[in-house]
């Protein structure tokens, strides 16, 4: 499938209308994430475009229908990605989950250490094997009690742990050179 400044734009105008949770309806902000790919490339109505990489799909689903506060916030939170994710099926889908896995430990697992068990903190803020990943995540675990968990998930707006979780995506498909990332100037105001 071939990316052009074209269907970026779509992309953008489409996911500007407001992403559903759930595929949704072939209406601009009535649809999910890959469901606005699929309608800028002029697919039928779905959510697994051929040019967006299996991994990054999995992904950026997830987050897509977690809880944002609403429509318009999870379309602005996931913009970015929306575009960088484009003719991702050409990056490793593998090394993908692998650097967003360590980015979400490094950067928001960690801040929960930080107040729940602060001796884990700075382990988790540069981890990079997922081995020691399994390792210290088990351990935060054992120490964070479910109350904890949910203290610290109210602390936040949700939009704003969603939207910081969107950022990594990013930084990773940036450093991957996803093809997409090249229309990133598109945002720009």
């Amino acid at each position: 499938m071939e990316l052009t400044k074209e269907i970026a734009i779509k992309v953008k105008e489409t996911v500007e209308c407001g992403l559903s949770s759930g595929i949704g309806n072939r209406i601009p902000g009535e649809m999910c994430v890959e469901a606005a790919v699929c309608y800028a490339y002029d697919l039928p109505h779905g959510d697994n475009p051929p040019c967006v990489g299996s991994a990054v799909r999995s992904f950026k689903i997830k987050l897509n229908d977690s809880n944002w506060s609403s429509n318009k916030a999870r379309g602005k939170g996931m913009l970015k990605i929306s575009i960088s994710q484009l003719n991702s099926n050409v990056i490793d889908q593998r090394e993908f989950s692998r650097r967003i896995i360590i980015k979400i430990v490094n950067h928001i697992i960690s801040s929960l250490a930080a107040k729940y068990a602060p001796e884990l903190e700075e382990k988790l803020k540069i981890v990079t094997e997922i081995s020691e990943i399994v390792t210290l995540c088990r351990e935060l675990q054992q120490k964070v009690a479910a109350y904890a968990a949910a203290a610290y998930a109210k602390s936040f707006k949700k939009d704003e742990i969603l939207t910081k979780t969107a950022d990594l995506c990013l930084e990773v498909l940036i450093e991957m050179k996803s093809p997409g990332c090249k229309y990133l100037y598109l945002l720009e105001k």
